[in-house]
């Protein structure tokens, strides 16, 4: 990963269908823009775009152009009860261990506060596509073990996977149960999203979305309105919203 990967992604999130998808996710995960927020793998900063510097930090693990800090979110270097909100896109699924990481998060978040990961979501419908076109490996499933990492711990390892083997999977109750509780008790919701939104962007590697303009707006709306027990089988996309109880 390097500096031009950044820039490249900077660039290509400045496409309009970009935008539009990320306003929409956003919206969806109902981020308080008055929030006291660090966002953890920032990478191409876009983000920042849509809060006000007074009150957002951002981060990256890696040295990325334009960040406020570099930090890995398995050890973070600010106090208990620090911040409102606390999020990562596409951060969990590069995790060493999420165990450690989610509640090293959580340490950092204050008394109802929240933590939002947005993630792949991988569905029957979405598999078959992260596993040809993505880049990142996508995995068919996994055995989790709190004690032990799942990566090797390099930012450009990743899993697709992982989210929805913790979050939505009977088998992985236990990791999930261990990981929520084991020093703050944080209440969980997952919200899938997206059917074909983010594929049809032709994500953040190409300079052009596949589909473009106002055939683009109408799939927003269409794919807005797809349930969620249908999503389950043909989404892409989920929101992990947890909340610190303790």
């Amino acid at each position: 990963m390097s500096i031009e990967w950044f820039e490249t992604h900077k660039r290509s999130i400045q496409r309009a269908e970009l935008k539009l998808y990320f306003e929409n996710l956003l919206k969806k995960a109902n981020i308080d823009k008055n929030n006291l927020v660090l966002e953890i793998g920032t990478g191409s900063n876009f983000l920042k775009q849509y809060s006000s510097d007074e009150t957002f930090i951002s981060s990256d693990v890696l040295p990325a152009p334009e960040i406020d800090l570099q930090l890995d979110c398995h050890q973070i270097p600010f106090k208990e009860d620090s911040f409102d909100l606390i999020i990562g896109i596409d951060v969990m699924h590069h995790l060493k261990n999420p165990f450690v990481a989610v509640n090293e998060i959580a340490r950092c978040v204050k008394k109802d506060g929240r933590i939002i990961f947005i993630e792949p979501y991988i569905s029957p419908f979405s598999f078959i596509i992260y596993k040809i076109f993505h880049h990142e490996f996508t995995s068919f499933r996994l055995k989790l073990v709190t004690q032990k990492n799942i990566l090797s711990g390099s930012p450009m390892d990743a899993d697709n996977n992982i989210p929805t083997q913790i979050f939505m999977k009977k088998r992985n109750n236990s990791y999930l149960d261990s990981m929520l509780t084991f020093k703050y008790n944080l209440r969980s919701e997952v919200k899938l999203s997206d059917f074909l939104i983010f594929f049809a962007t032709g994500g953040l590697q190409r300079d052009k979305s596949l589909v473009r303009g106002m055939l683009y707006n109408l799939l927003l709306v269409i794919d807005n309105l797809i349930p969620q027990f249908l999503l389950r089988f043909i989404g892409s996309r989920m929101i992990i919203r947890l909340t610190k109880t303790k």
